[in-house]
């Protein structure tokens, strides 16, 4: 018995008091830091066309042309798919946080949106 808990009790309760990451949380935090890495040009060379932007699909001034391009999809497979996950949610990351410089700073408050999310 951990924290007074039943194991038959439910665990998203203690993972939000301990502010920890859930299975599906730890996966968008990880996409979160490679899209911050693919922005800042951390990444090896073969990961360059990876993600599209906005403004690499059309050819004029767009509101949207800083963010990733979201590509179609016809069925729940290519929903779950990297291209389509990945900009979805640096999408959905507030502007202020996309423009942390710092992977550690980044890795913080990435933490603190997932978990309010």
């Amino acid at each position: 018995m951990i924290y007074g808990v039943n194991r038959m009790d439910a665990s998203e309760p203690l993972f939000l008091n301990l502010q920890i990451l859930n299975v599906y949380q730890i996966h968008d935090f990880q996409l979160g830091i490679f899209c911050h890495k693919y922005v800042n040009s951390k990444l090896p060379k073969i990961f360059n066309e990876s993600i599209l932007r906005v403004s690499d699909v059309h050819n004029y001034p767009t509101r949207s042309s800083s963010l990733f391009y979201l590509p179609r999809t016809h069925t729940k497979y290519g929903e779950n798919s990297f291209k389509y996950l990945a900009p979805k949610l640096w999408n959905a990351i507030p502007p202020k946080l996309r423009t942390i410089l710092f992977m550690n700073t980044f890795k913080k408050e990435l933490k603190a949106f997932i978990l309010t999310k």
